[in-house]
């Protein structure tokens, strides 16, 4: 009796050697999750004199800064490989 795997999936991707250019690119939407959610803190928490929820509006506005800049440097990525193959 064989045992078969209906979950088992197989992706092939093939390696990029020059992604060199695009490490700056990478690691610029991640330093800028800090500037956005400081600001963010300090806006809720003495502008809208909201203290108790500056931190999760702080956070919630570096998550959605990380999650935006990291998309686009995965458009730009695939963009770069498809262009260079």
């Amino acid at each position: 009796m064989s045992h078969l795997s209906c979950f088992h999936v197989v992706q092939t991707v093939e390696p990029v050697d020059n992604v060199a250019p695009l490490t700056i690119l990478t690691i610029a939407p991640l330093t800028l999750t800090f500037p956005f959610s400081l600001a963010t803190y300090i806006f809720v928490a003495h502008t809208l004199n909201a203290p108790n929820q500056a931190p999760e509006a702080s956070f919630l506005a570096g998550g959605v800064t990380a999650l935006v800049g990291m998309f686009c440097v995965g458009l730009i990525r695939d963009t770069y490989v498809i262009l260079s193959a």
